[in-house]
């Protein structure tokens, strides 16, 4: 049974916890929480009414607000901390990491101070054998109805694997494929992606296409306007994602599956 262990006890990580829960793998799932009376608030109530009220966690979610135990014996980390901290969390966690953890970026948008993708972060941090074992997660989800189990799509993007070999000289087992095994379940499916640059990319600038469509809300207007700013939105990001070395198509993948 792999332990898995998510970074971040806020709305997403927590989802993403019960997500595992529910997955027909067997897990060890630890969610680990910063703030230590959050840990335990959720450790006795199993419930996260701050980030994600309403929802039970179940029993077999394990939480802490230790790093060293959290990351003890751990096959997958899965970053879900908010992208201001990111770097922060990854350098605290750095003197407990394994060589052959697995690590799923699922925090979704750029270091505000540098403008960073996470994967420059955990480069910088962690070190390249980390960074080629790092698949990034995206896609338009709402933590409330993955909780739910509601349908969700995903695309979960890792470099492939002869890019891993050519560039270690190392075999590496396909990352995103791995994520995809692991978190696969009934109402949650990954779509595997090898632009990793696009997806985060995707994850970070649909962030403001949908601040954009709460202000057309917020202003009253009607379905035409906000169909015009999503597609033109669309194609902005896709021309921006290209000039930047993503793919194109990338930005459809990741920002309507």
């Amino acid at each position: 049974m792999k332990k898995i262990t998510i970074l971040g006890a806020g709305s997403w990580g927590t989802a993403l916890a019960m997500v595992l829960a529910r997955s027909p793998q067997p897990h060890q799932v630890c969610l680990w929480a910063h703030d230590r009376e959050l840990a335990q608030f959720l450790c006795r109530e199993r419930v996260n009414p701050t980030y994600l009220p309403g929802h039970t966690l179940p029993e077999p979610i394990e939480i802490s607000s230790d790093l060293s135990e959290s990351l003890a014996g751990v096959s997958m980390v899965v970053g879900a901390m908010p992208s201001a901290f990111a770097r922060q969390v990854y350098t605290a966690a750095r003197p407990f990491w394994q060589a052959d953890i697995t690590l799923v970026s699922a925090t979704k948008g750029l270091e505000p101070a540098t403008h960073s993708r996470m994967s420059q972060v955990i480069l910088d941090v962690l070190g390249e054998p980390a960074a080629l074992r790092t698949a990034v997660l995206s896609g338009p989800s709402f933590a409330a109805e993955v909780a739910r189990g509601e349908p969700t799509a995903v695309v979960v993007a890792g470099r492939p694997v002869l890019e891993l070999w050519r560039t270690s000289g190392r075999h590496y087992s396909d990352p995103a494929a791995e994520v995809q095994a692991e978190f696969s379940g009934p109402g949650f499916r990954l779509y595997t992606n090898t632009d990793v640059l696009g997806v985060e990319l995707s994850g970070a600038m649909k962030n403001v296409i949908a601040i954009a469509a709460g202000v057309s809300n917020g202003l009253g207007l009607g379905s035409n306007s906000l169909a015009a700013l999503i597609t033109r939105g669309l194609a902005e990001m896709a021309r921006l994602a290209s000039k930047l070395g993503a793919r194109p198509e990338t930005l459809v993948l990741a920002t309507s599956s």
